[in-house]
C-alpha cells in the first residue's frame, strides 16, 4: 500500500480492506491478522481523508507482531503479545475432541480384541504349530499390538485436522500435530497453552483427556491384575485347562481326529493320584474314557501323564 505520492504508507490503524467496520494494523509493508475498533471522532476533530493516522489513534496501541512483511494479512505467522485485536470466538474443534476421547475407544477395542483371542482359545482345544489355528491365533496377536499404532495414526491425523481448524478461526499461533510423536499429552499441554493465550478458554479437551487416560489405564491395570490374582489363586484350574489342551493335541496328532477332552473335579495336582478324563471325538462322535496319573516332572513339577484311553485310539 502507498500513500498518494508514490512513498509506501507508514505503519498504522487504517480502515480494513475487508469491509468491515473495525480497523486493521499496517505494518508498513503487509495487513496483518489484528483489528482494533475505529476511534469516536467528532465533526471539529473528524480527518477528511479516508486514511486514518495511526498517531491520532490514542485509544489503542500497536500490536507487538512478529510477521513476515511479504505476506498478506491472515497468511503471515505472528505472535501476538496482547490482546489489543478481536480475540477468535472458537477454540474447540472436532479433531481435538476426538483425540480427547481417543483413550477411552482404545481402551474399548483392546478388551474386545482380548476377548476374542480368549474365547477362541477356549474354543479350540491346542494349536500346533503351522496349523489354522496356529495361523488365525498369530494373526488376532499381530492386530492385538497393532491397536497402539493405529491409535498413533489416528492421534496425528486429529492433530492436523485441529491445527487446520485454528488456522481457519484465526489463531496467529498453533501447534505442529509432530508432538504427538513425543506423546498425545506433549500436544494437549502446547496447545492449550496457545489457545488459552488469544482466547481464554480451551482448557477442557485436556482436562477430558488427562481423566479418560487415568481411567483407562486403571481399567486395563486392573483387569490384568484380576486376572493375574484368578489364576494364582486356582492354579488347579489353570493346570486342568492346560492338560485338556495338551491332551487333545496328543490324540489330534495321532488319528488326525479333533478332539475335546474334558477332566472332572477330581482332577490333582497330588503326585501320585489318579483320575479320569473324557475324549470326545468329533469327527467320530465317539467317546473316549482316558486314566490320568499325576507323576513328578522337571523340577519336581506335577506332570499329568495319560496311562490308558478306553476304547484304545488307533491311528
Amino acid at each position: 500500500m502507498t500513500t498518494a505520492q508514490g512513498s509506501p504508507t507508514p505503519a498504522g490503524w487504517y480502515p480494513d480492506p475487508a469491509g468491515t467496520d473495525q480497523l486493521r494494523w499496517w505494518d508498513g509493508g503487509a495487513w496483518t491478522a489484528h483489528l482494533a475498533p475505529r476511534p469516536v471522532t467528532t465533526i471539529a476533530t473528524r480527518v477528511p481523508s479516508a486514511v486514518v493516522p495511526a498517531s491520532q489513534i490514542q485509544t489503542v496501541q500497536a500490536p507487538l507482531l512478529q510477521a513476515d512483511s511479504t505476506e498478506p494479512y491472515g497468511s503471515g505467522s505472528y505472535s501476538s503479545q496482547t490482546m489489543d485485536y478481536a480475540p477468535p470466538i472458537r477454540w474447540n474443534t472436532v479433531g481435538i475432541w476426538i483425540m480427547a476421547v481417543l483413550p477411552v475407544a482404545t481402551m474399548i477395542v483392546l478388551f474386545m480384541v482380548a476377548g476374542s483371542i480368549g474365547s477362541y482359545l477356549q474354543s479350540v482345544q491346542g494349536i500346533t504349530p503351522g496349523s489354522q489355528a496356529a495361523q488365525i491365533f498369530v494373526s488376532t496377536g499381530l492386530g492385538f499390538f497393532a491397536i497402539p499404532v493405529v491409535a498413533l495414526v489416528i492421534y496425528l491425523i486429529a492433530a492436523v485436522f485441529d491445527r487446520r481448524s485454528l488456522r481457519e478461526w484465526g489463531y496467529s499461533t498453533v501447534t505442529a500435530p509432530w508432538w504427538v510423536f513425543l506423546n498425545p499429552l506433549v500436544y494437549f499441554i502446547i496447545r492449550t497453552v496457545r489457545v488459552r493465550r488469544e482466547s481464554r478458554h480451551g482448557v477442557a479437551p485436556l482436562v477430558v483427556y488427562i481423566v479418560l487416560s487415568v481411567v483407562s489405564s486403571l481399567v486395563v491395570l486392573g483387569s490384568i491384575v484380576a486376572a493375574v490374582g484368578v489364576l494364582a489363586a486356582n492354579p488347579v484350574a489353570a493346570e486342568k485347562t492346560t492338560f485338556e489342551h495338551s491332551a487333545a493335541n496328543q490324540l489330534s496328532q495321532a488319528t488326525g481326529h479333533t478332539y475335546l477332552v474334558t477332566c472332572g473335579a477330581n482332577f490333582s495336582l497330588t503326585i501320585g493320584s489318579q483320575f479320569l478324563c473324557s475324549a470326545l471325538d468329533e469327527t467320530s462322535n465317539v467317546s473316549h474314557s482316558i486314566s490320568v496319573e499325576m507323576v513328578a516332572g522337571a523340577n519336581n513339577t506335577p506332570t499329568p501323564k495319560i496311562d490308558s484311553v478306553t476304547p484304545p485310539i488307533t491311528p
